[in-house]
């Protein structure tokens, strides 16, 4: 909740944001972007040490989470609130 003790204004606020606005988190894990591919080159281990613990053994690509978010946003995901998404190949499914 954001608010500042005995500020009224900030109250009203917090409570419009929890009633009104969207209140999901995605939780991306590895996925291939440019940092990730210069990690990557510089070290040859990092791509196995990132790829083999997802059960998909690869990485996830930027629009998959960008699907994941435009999805939340949508009015198809008007009555899900408080939700934590994982995308991450099933990292942390297992």
């Amino acid at each position: 909740m954001v608010a500042i003790a005995g500020s009224i204004p900030f109250s009203l606020l917090a409570i419009h944001l929890l009633l009104y606005c969207l209140n999901q988190t995605v939780a991306p894990g590895a996925t291939e972007s440019p940092m990730a591919a210069h990690f990557m080159e510089r070290d040859p281990d990092a791509a196995k040490n990132a790829v083999d613990p997802v059960p998909q053994k690869r990485l996830g690509q930027p629009e998959e989470a960008a699907n994941i978010v435009a999805f939340l946003l949508g009015e198809e995901a008007a009555y899900i609130n408080g939700a934590v998404v994982p995308i991450d190949g099933g990292y942390t499914a297992i």
